[in-house]
């Protein structure tokens, strides 16, 4: 039912407790995945195969720094099974995972759902700054529309693509919902 994919670049460290992180999870569908996308690290992700929960993990290694496009890689390499890839970034992983269940239930014309995303040792919580924009550090994709319209574009590198896939989302007649069960540390 999903992907996890993350992009990396050097931030070995991170990483680690993101996928500690997400091996502390229960309740995934049996076949759910973890994606890393290194992003031509120094000294590139060497993850284990399996998380402590069983999540599988594979990691693709790029040989340059594409930027958030890189998970456009991670999507293309996803089970083509799964029906939503969740977007997280190195640092940042689900609480719980209670929002799968939900994700099952989205409407058709629900392309993307935004997690709330919390800023630890911060009394405030990130946004895109515009109801409609989702974070890439914390958003559930649906597999088919994301590759329908071509992913992330790699000419906004990070910060950016957001906005513009989310419009290009909204432009091809799909919502993008807030889902405030779907929670995400960052």
């Amino acid at each position: 039912m999903i992907s996890y994919i993350l992009p990396t670049r050097d931030r070995p460290e991170r990483l680690a407790l993101t996928l500690a992180a997400l091996g502390n999870l229960r309740g995934h569908p049996d076949g759910a995945e973890v994606i890393i996308v290194d992003n031509a690290s120094e000294f590139p992700a060497m993850p284990p195969e399996r998380l402590a929960n069983g999540l599988v993990v594979r990691a693709l290694h790029r040989t340059s720094n594409e930027g958030a496009a890189s998970r456009n890689v991670g999507v293309a390499a996803a089970n083509p099974a799964h029906a939503w890839v969740v977007m997280l970034d190195d640092d940042s992983y689900p609480c719980d995972t209670g929002f799968i269940r939900r994700l099952g239930k989205a409407p058709a014309d629900v392309a993307a759902v935004s997690a709330d995303i919390y800023l630890p040792g911060h009394a405030r919580r990130e946004s895109g700054g515009l109801p409609e924009v989702f974070i890439g550090c914390g958003v559930a994709i649906r597999r088919k529309v994301f590759l329908e319209l071509g992913g992330y574009d790699a000419a906004f590198n990070y910060y950016t693509e957001e906005y513009d896939l989310a419009a290009r989302m909204m432009l091809a007649g799909f919502r993008i919902a807030f889902d405030p069960w779907f929670r995400v540390e960052h």
